[in-house]
């Protein structure tokens, strides 16, 4: 378990108010809100859902893309879909009542909202040189969803069994005023260990590990203990990742990653034929949920989209280019060399 959380206990006959929802577009609105921070809509006095007994949740429907395959939970009386991964309107329902589904440890909760997602989205699409100027009517601002998505975090011990050559410089003179360097190789070897906290492998089919890279890191201190009801309002993947193929994905990372931190704590001026061996122990993990708010658009036949943190809004994406404008940059630097030739053609004659 992540330290820092005591184990919570409860009762079967525990109850959690759930949070009170907006009347417009359902998210969940903070208690004593004016207005809901998801789209804005006044919300006065809302009267809260009763509260849900421990253990139930609100996502009682699901969704699979037969495009992409990714799927997602949600709550019911939601009758179409359109993928948050793909931007494809073709899924099929599926009840999420029956399914095995991993319980999540901890979850953090959304910091920013539609609003703010939104901006960045509309900032996002006008960035690039080469990015066409009717891009953001395709990427429409309502694609934009919020979901949460399952990520294992791991943390252990690592220690490492390691050998290579290490190069010490010295000067030769070879002529009163001449020198050269010379490398003396002698073999070394030793260990290196350390403890590694929190590493984030990607447990959702939809969202790569490398996609989901370039939209950390998240602040682990605002995770709070797992309740059902917390995911009121938002779409919810379901861990398809099993841990052992994400512990393996970890434990990877850390192979490699102290070879890196090895080469670095190396004597001498320079080393060769590093080989190391690596071992784990104390290994904890917990399955836990991160928010990101998601855009996926077509655009003359092909998908791209847009993935925002949650929590930091921190976002990447991928854009389409194009054609015309890499004509006309291209043709204007043509034409500038073609200038340049001829300017210094006529300086020479």
């Amino acid at each position: 378990m992540l330290p820092g959380f005591q184990p919570r206990t409860s009762t079967a006959a525990e109850a959690v108010a759930a949070p009170a929802r907006c009347p417009s577009c359902g998210s969940p609105v903070p208690e004593g809100a004016p207005c809901c921070p998801s789209c804005g809509a006044a919300v006065g006095a809302v009267p809260p859902p009763p509260p849900a007994a421990a253990g139930s949740s609100p996502l009682t429907t699901g969704f699979q893309c037969q495009t992409c395959g990714a799927q997602v939970l949600c709550e019911p009386g939601i009758s179409s879909y359109e993928c948050a991964f793909c931007g494809s309107t073709y899924v099929v329902e599926l009840p999420a009542q029956g399914q095995v589904i991993l319980e999540p440890e901890y979850l953090i909760p959304f910091r920013l909202d539609r609003k703010q997602a939104t901006a960045l989205f509309d900032g996002w699409c006008h960035r690039g040189l080469f990015t066409p100027r009717d891009v953001r009517k395709a990427a429409r601002m309502d694609r934009l969803k919020g979901v949460y998505l399952p990520f294992w975090t791991f943390s252990m011990r690592v220690d490492s069994d390691w050998e290579a050559d290490i190069g010490e410089h010295w000067q030769q003179r070879i002529a009163k005023d001449k020198k050269i360097t010379r490398t003396e190789w002698h073999p070394l070897a030793g260990q290196h260990h350390r403890y590694l906290f929190h590493h984030l492998v990607s447990g959702a089919q939809g969202l790569p590990q490398e996609e989901a890279d370039e939209v950390r890191p998240f602040d682990l201190t605002a995770l709070r203990r797992y309740r059902p009801e917390l995911l009121a309002g938002w779409l919810a993947e379901p861990a398809s990742v099993p841990r052992e193929e994400a512990l393996a994905a970890c434990q990877e990372h850390f192979r490699e990653r102290e070879g890196e931190d090895i080469a670095t704590f190396l004597p001498g001026d320079k080393h060769r034929g590093l080989e190391w061996t690596t071992r784990f122990s104390e290994i904890s993990d917990d399955l836990v949920l991160l928010p990101f708010w998601i855009g996926a658009y077509s655009y003359r036949g092909k998908v791209f989209r847009f993935v925002v943190n949650g929590q930091s809004g921190q976002a990447t994406g991928t854009r389409p280019l194009s054609p015309w404008k890499i004509g006309v940059t291209w043709a204007v630097i043509l034409l500038a060399i073609l200038a340049l030739i001829l300017l210094f053609s006529s300086g020479r004659g």
